[in-house]
């Protein structure tokens, strides 16, 4: 390998020492060899950084470990991309898997369609199933979208997109002075999508599962304070600033797209925390403005969730703590007349 890899895997670092390992097992399996991969050591506690070491010591692939004194995942990520020596960027959670197809997949399709972004598919997976992408190997699976259509999928949810499977050329994040907003306790990343997406004419999107992300119960995402929450949007009132004044969204679309997110970070205080801590977030967050926005919201099943939960918080609550989150066959019904 030379001495400016084509691609950067960066790995941000923080108390998982008891996951890391199979996500660095899955770096290594990469059938495309010209990366390199840039750790960056969020000030944890644990071992994590020596049992990824371990794991790394005896391959060909160049790494490093950097120190962010910063702490915070928005923060970890800013450094990783500021060290990465690589034209391409891709930043995978330390908990996560990826296929052995997942790096050569990326590549091609970017090079051969001339993007400067390209995602996988990802699927959410129990540690029984980490290392299992039954769809690798099929051909035939990219999509080419431009801006005007991906970004309500985006919007409504029905495009599968977090920063963790986004592949993105370095040059895109530094010339638009692009930075993960550091002042966010929960969900910077995909504000950052869409920043990347209003800046882009077209991505490409490989549909098939190439990404397995471990939702463990232990993350930032399951454990969503008032704290959190407000800091989420706060940012989204900001991108929704962005969107109108920078990049010449129209109002309607861009208050959308800041009050979904709120309900989205809503919703997972309700199913993963109990009545008095959802509550909280819910009573602090979600005001009539929220509401009146989503009688509008181009999508029917999240117009009545929204009803539900301005008339009776508890039933919602209910609805998601309750069945969605233990996916009975109730909400399975439910299902199919609500929002998922």
């Amino acid at each position: 390998m030379n001495n400016m890899p084509k691609v950067t895997i960066v790995i941000p670092v923080y108390k998982v020492g008891k996951y890391i390992e199979n996500s660095m097992k899955s770096v290594i399996a990469q059938r495309f060899t010209d990366f390199e991969v840039v750790l960056v050591d969020n000030n944890t506690p644990d071992d994590s950084i020596e049992i990824a070491e371990r794991v790394l010591a005896g391959t060909n692939i160049s790494y490093r470990v950097v120190k962010q004194t910063i702490q915070g995942l928005p923060a970890a990520r800013n450094k990783g991309i500021e060290e990465a020596k690589g034209e391409w960027i891709v930043s995978i959670d330390p908990d996560d898997t990826i296929s052995s197809y997942f790096l050569e997949e990326l590549y091609n399709t970017a090079i051969s369609n001339e993007l400067e972004i390209v995602i996988s598919k990802y699927a959410e997976v129990t540690e029984k199933d980490l290392f299992c992408f039954p769809q690798e190997a099929e051909q035939g699976k990219v999509e080419l979208y431009g801006q005007k259509e991906i970004l309500p999928l985006l919007l409504t949810r029905k495009m599968p997109l977090m920063i963790s499977n986004t592949f993105f050329k370095k040059d895109l994040f530094v010339r638009n002075g692009f930075q993960f907003d550091i002042r966010v306790k929960m969900g910077s990343d995909l504000v950052q999508m869409w920043d990347f997406l209003l800046s882009v004419p077209r991505m490409g999107f490989i549909n098939k599962y190439l990404y397995n992300h471990f939702f463990r119960p232990d993350s930032i995402i399951t454990a969503p304070s008032a704290e959190k929450v407000i800091t989420n949007r706060d940012c989204y009132l900001r991108l929704r600033d962005r969107m109108v004044n920078k990049y010449g969204i129209n109002q309607q679309f861009a208050d959308w797209v800041y009050a979904r997110a709120v309900f989205a970070a809503v919703g997972q205080s309700s199913m993963w925390g109990d009545f008095k801590t959802f509550n909280n977030v819910y009573k602090k967050v979600y005001d009539k403005e929220v509401y009146s926005i989503l009688k509008t919201f181009p999508q029917k099943k999240l117009t009545i969730m929204n009803t539900i939960v301005h008339v009776s918080p508890r039933l919602f609550h209910f609805i998601n703590k309750t069945m969605r989150q233990q996916d009975t066959w109730i909400w399975k019904v439910l299902s199919k007349f609500i929002y998922r």
